[in-house]
């Protein structure tokens, strides 16, 4: 599967792989917030709580397909693949 992935840029898809577990993981993260917190800041610390988790998981998807994308660090194995192909 790495072999497809070599040469491309995938930040953008690891970034959207990200955001999307952090979604659905800050929500529940949300909810338990809402259900830990029975107070007026608990809407608060929910949102709080979605964004943070989706940021973060966002992030570390971005870093991760920039792993994997020509500049990052698979990007060095293209040069071994193209003197080969000649």
């Amino acid at each position: 599967m790495l072999q497809q992935l070599r040469g491309r840029n995938v930040t953008h898809i690891g970034c959207a792989v990200g955001l999307t577990i952090g979604l659905l993981l800050g929500m529940f993260a949300a909810v338990g917030v809402i259900q830990l917190v029975a107070s007026g800041a608990a809407v608060t610390l929910a949102v709080v709580a979605l964004v943070g988790v989706t940021l973060g998981l966002g992030i570390i998807g971005f870093w991760v397909g920039w792993l994997f994308s020509p500049h990052g660090p698979a990007g060095s194995h293209k040069e071994e693949h193209e003197e080969t192909a000649h």
